[in-house]
């Protein structure tokens, strides 16, 4: 990293990092689970059918209730016949190597006027790789697809690059204005996050679907002033979400990305602090 003091005013920094990760605690992922279950059962063909084919993590119906119309398409794809998936126990594991680096800047400037002490702070975070190596059953399933033992239809998640994919922006920025002048005080702060994909959405075009990238601005003022004696108070009336920003629409629980975005609508609030 790198710090610059331009002037008494002005200060820049600038940092490189880099992270290797291995045997990263993650989650499969359920498609990925019904995805290894199909190329067992592939492998597996219909010589020896029992009830130990399959993925073991993908729970499903006894398959005797199946029709004949089901039990031939089976037998015509040399695959055992099974029912259908219920439930799928995905539970964290120690998984695939993980690299990822990028880089942070970071602009602080400072200004004394007569009209207050005014501060402007910048910082931004950017992914520059994000990079998913996959493990045995990861690479079981994307050398079976490249080889043509799974459809092309089956989707194997979760590897490769993942910047823009999910969770992973490639940026987050933030900047604040601040203004003080005497007791009173003001702050107006917006927060940016980059758009990315969601991987388990795909339209019928065949792309992804995009989360947009998200701006929401937050706004204060503050008094400072002495109470009960020497005791130094602090009022302070806020605003979150001024521009009343809903988060972008995601296929999930509630409707949006909680691990990313907050989808709480404009609201204020009253803080009052003492200091003994």
């Amino acid at each position: 990293g790198v710090v610059l003091d331009v002037n008494q005013h002005l200060t820049l920094t600038l940092d490189y990092w880099s992270i290797e990760k291995d045997d990263t605690i993650g989650l499969f992922g359920e498609d990925n689970h019904t995805a290894l279950d199909l190329l067992l059962l592939i492998e597996a063909g219909n010589s020896n059918c029992s009830d130990n084919i399959g993925n073991p993590a993908v729970e499903r119906d006894d398959p005797s209730g199946l029709s004949q119309e089901a039990l031939d398409l089976f037998d015509a794809r040399g695959i055992c016949p099974v029912g259908d998936a219920e439930a799928v126990n995905d539970v964290y594991a120690n998984l695939d190597t993980r690299e990822v680096s990028g880089h942070d800047i970071g602009a602080y400037f400072n200004y004394d006027t007569s009209f207050g002490t005014w501060g402007l702070r910048y910082v931004a975070s950017f992914l520059d790789k994000y990079e998913q190596i996959p493990g045995s059953r990861a690479r079981q399933l994307i050398d079976a697809k490249e080889a043509g033992v799974l459809p092309e239809s089956v989707v194997v998640e979760g590897f490769g690059n993942l910047i823009r994919r999910d969770t992973n922006p490639r940026s987050k920025q933030t900047v604040r204005l601040d203004w003080r002048k005497g007791a009173w005080g003001a702050a107006v702060t917006g927060t940016y996050i980059g758009d990315v994909f969601q991987e388990s959405l795909t339209l019928d075009d065949g792309t992804k679907w995009i989360l947009d990238s998200m701006k929401v601005w937050n706004a204060s003022v503050d008094y400072t002033f002495r109470a009960f004696g020497d005791t130094e108070a602090r009022v302070r009336l806020g605003s979150l979400n001024i521009t009343d920003k809903r988060a972008p629409l995601a296929d999930d629980s509630f409707g949006y990305n909680g691990d990313m975005h907050r989808d709480l609508p404009r609201s204020w609030y009253l803080d009052v602090r003492l200091d003994f």
